[in-house]
């Protein structure tokens, strides 16, 4: 039996999804960094689907979500998620439905500071709404590099919660072979101290499919810190 915050958030995955079945394809944005969000999004007409796997090998913990991206105007865009997770003694389950909103200030130019704004709803299965906001800073050169930060904020509307704050930082090249290209992230996790870092990868297959993947090694001593693995796979039509 579907429970009625499944039903909501397929009703709305699907609302996307025929919304963006009806425009013609356009340039796409492909994701360089799997922790880490840059300036490009999608544009008005622009839509795509994309699953994210998020993995935490010695815990045995797998996060999947199901992303249907459109973009409104030529700044705004907007997601809706279905987030499943397994682990914990437990089999594969819905665990919250998700909606991303994103937009970008001033005009794109390459060689200078572009801002981009992201906010993000959470509501998890028999939990308290969860609320994100990121503040997105890109530049890119004309050589294909783009170099990245976030500034991430969240709280979840609970008595007692604590605000959680978070930077990242990620630079990305071509690498001479078409399609492909690599890079580097840095995840800071501020109130407790953990940091992360490792490798990116991301290659684009010239038929609408793009994928990025980074693993995550933890850096800082922390008891809870563990190595963590992320891949996106886009599909944009």
């Amino acid at each position: 039996m579907i429970t009625p915050p499944v039903r909501f958030w397929l009703g709305a995955a699907i609302v996307i999804a025929a919304l963006a079945s009806t425009v013609s394809p356009a340039s796409s944005d492909n994701r360089d960094f799997p922790f880490t969000y840059s300036y490009q999004q999608e544009a008005r007409g622009e839509h795509e689907i994309a699953y994210h796997i998020e993995a935490t090998p010695r815990l045995n913990h797998l996060v999947h979500e199901l992303e249907f991206e459109y973009g409104i105007t030529s700044r705004f865009s907007i997601a809706p998620y279905l987030k499943f997770q397994q682990g914990d003694g437990r089999s594969m389950h819905f665990d919250a439905g998700k909606v991303e909103m994103r937009g970008r200030l001033g005009n794109f130019g390459y060689n200078r500071l572009l801002v981009g704004l992201y906010l993000e709803l959470e509501q998890p299965v028999r939990e308290p709404l969860e609320i994100e906001g990121r503040a997105i800073f890109s530049s890119y050169s004309r050589r294909g590099a783009n170099l990245s930060l976030n500034y991430v904020l969240t709280r979840q509307l609970a008595t007692g919660a604590q605000n959680s704050h978070v930077y990242s930082v990620g630079y990305a090249v071509p690498t001479g072979q078409t399609g492909l290209r690599g890079g580097l992230e840095w995840i800071h996790e501020l109130a407790t101290g953990k940091i992360n870092a490792g490798p990116d990868a991301s290659y684009t297959f010239g038929t609408g499919i793009h994928v990025a993947a980074g693993i995550a090694f933890p850096i800082s001593k922390n008891d809870d810190n563990r190595c963590e693995v992320r891949a996106i796979a886009q599909y944009h039509y």
